[in-house]
């Protein structure tokens, strides 16, 4: 599958190390099948009240604590490839799933009962419990029966390069205020220092670099 969503810094963690966790596991997958629609959601309050959620796509989606899963739930009680949702859509349209416990060391139930290594069918807003504390919503979308489609008249934007979107950088508190810097380029500098927004640097530098403390 092409992507895991996981919310980055929602449970406390730094953007930085969520981000770097998200990057490993859009990379764990970035050979299978990015084209395929996406039909539904996982959606989890378990790890965290800001809550956790997560693409399904169409045909199988693999969930465990695996990196190489579509849905990787970091939980001691999770097993590595601990079941399978599988999404089906008719010709008609119409969609349909079901979940797979495969060989898990504590289970999968579908609204409180075990599915017994079954393939148990899933509704529009089962839970779907992985393990011992997992509880996961289902959310399966019916494009068709929401009245919604692929807009004919849809305009692409053109997206500004990551060079040209101004980021905030806050160095810390300097003379009793946070200083602000955006890096943007000096003109003339030949580098793409940031230009201070607080003032001129201490040595009237045209601006740029940390100021050392």
């Amino acid at each position: 599958m092409a992507d895991k969503t996981y919310v980055p810094g929602m449970d406390g963690t730094s953007q930085s190390k969520a981000a770097a966790e998200s990057t490993t596991r859009k990379s764990s997958t970035a050979s299978s099948t990015p084209d395929k629609p996406v039909l539904g959601f996982f959606y989890s309050v378990s790890r965290t009240s800001f809550g956790e959620f997560w693409p399904l796509y169409l045909g199988p989606n693999t969930i465990g604590r695996d990196a190489s899963c579509d849905v990787v739930l970091s939980e001691g009680t999770v097993s590595g490839e601990h079941a399978t949702l599988i999404i089906h859509q008719e010709d008609d349209g119409e969609v349909y799933a079901g979940v797979k416990d495969n060989g898990s060391t504590h289970g999968v139930k579908v609204n409180g009962k075990s599915a017994h290594f079954d393939v148990v069918g899933c509704k529009n807003m089962d839970v779907i419990k992985i393990g011992k504390a997992y509880e996961l919503l289902f959310i399966l979308v019916d494009a068709g029966a929401c009245g919604i489609k692929q807009a004919e008249n849809f305009v692409e934007a053109e997206q500004k390069s990551a060079r040209q979107v101004d980021q905030r950088i806050f160095t810390g508190p300097g003379n009793g205020s946070a200083r602000t810097r955006f890096s943007n380029p000096v003109p003339g500098s030949g580098s793409d220092r940031t230009r201070s927004m607080d003032g001129p640097e201490p040595d009237n530098r045209p601006g740029g670099g940390t100021v050392p403390r």
